[in-house]
């Protein structure tokens, strides 16, 4: 019986780095300059990146209380 004890989800559809900068910003990520975040994540790559900023969207939520 090769049955997975969770059903996976559906993958996220992919988005060129012209839309990611628009993403972050939905998120709560403030973007001043966007030609130079779409050179970081051409470079560093979005999820990559993303891991980095999640602790300090946390701390920012903490400060805004």
């Amino acid at each position: 019986m090769n049955q997975r004890p969770y059903k996976m989800s559906d993958p996220k559809p992919w988005k060129s780095i012209e839309e990611q900068p628009a993403i972050l910003q939905s998120g709560g990520l403030q973007v001043d300059n966007e030609p130079i975040a779409r050179n970081y994540l051409a470079r560093i790559g979005y999820y990559r990146l993303n891991g980095y900023w999640y602790p300090m969207r946390e701390i920012c939520n903490d400060w805004k209380r």
